[in-house]
């Protein structure tokens, strides 16, 4: 990526996620990337712009998820652990600057067209690979809406591990949090749990336990 653009994005991140899209000024990014207006028109066209690739920056800093691999012969579980695998490595990645989390709460809050572009070249991609490995995994009368919410409850136990750690370390203590967050311990804990609640999901949609999922 261009250095200029790069040092842009970032300012702009810090000053959005601190006070909002409305209260930033294009002014006060510039001053804080060391760079004149022409440079963000030239980079992104306009504030508003600027903002969603701020956004999109924030949530996929890591980049994509891994492009798997998986032959025939790979079950379903195990693709499911490679799943949970790679959202935990992204959600566990020490690398990434606090605005980052701070800017995706804002957006989820108050959700913009930034949101949008989000799931259209991000999370959709992510949810579709999730949903195929939750089809191999239930059994095909189950409803796509009982799906959906299976596969959401995947999603929901990786991002508790983003953006809940200050409550986390407050509910358990430093060395315990310390000890939880661990890839490969919350990879087999997730994955564990998730196929755990599997046969009584499936029992349910075909009416062997009724009630609801």
């Amino acid at each position: 990526m261009d250095e200029t653009r790069q040092r842009i994005l970032e300012s702009a991140g810090k000053c959005f996620a601190a006070k909002g899209f409305a209260s930033t000024t294009v002014r006060e990014v510039c001053a804080a990337a060391g760079v004149n207006i022409a440079a963000i028109n030239y980079h992104f066209g306009d504030k508003r712009r600027l903002y969603v690739e701020a956004v999109k920056q924030a949530h996929g800093h890591r980049g994509k998820m891994p492009q798997f691999a998986w032959d025939q012969a790979t079950s379903a579980e195990r693709k499911l652990e490679d799943f949970v695998r790679g959202m935990m490595t992204m959600m566990l990645d020490e690398r990434e600057p606090g605005w980052h989390v701070e800017l995706l709460m804002r957006e989820m809050a108050h959700p913009s067209d930034a949101c949008v572009e989000l799931v259209r070249s991000f999370v959709g991609p992510i949810f579709d690979t999730l949903m195929s490995i939750v089809g191999e995994l239930l059994p095909a009368e189950v409803p796509l809406l009982r799906r959906h919410l299976y596969a959401f409850s995947v999603i929901a136990q990786c991002l508790l591990y983003r953006y809940h750690r200050p409550v986390v370390r407050l509910l358990v203590g430093e060395d315990e949090y310390r000890a939880i967050f661990d890839v490969e311990l919350l990879t087999g804990h997730i994955t564990r749990t998730s196929l755990a609640a599997m046969p009584s999901v499936a029992a349910a949609a075909s009416g062997r336990e009724g009630g609801t999922a």
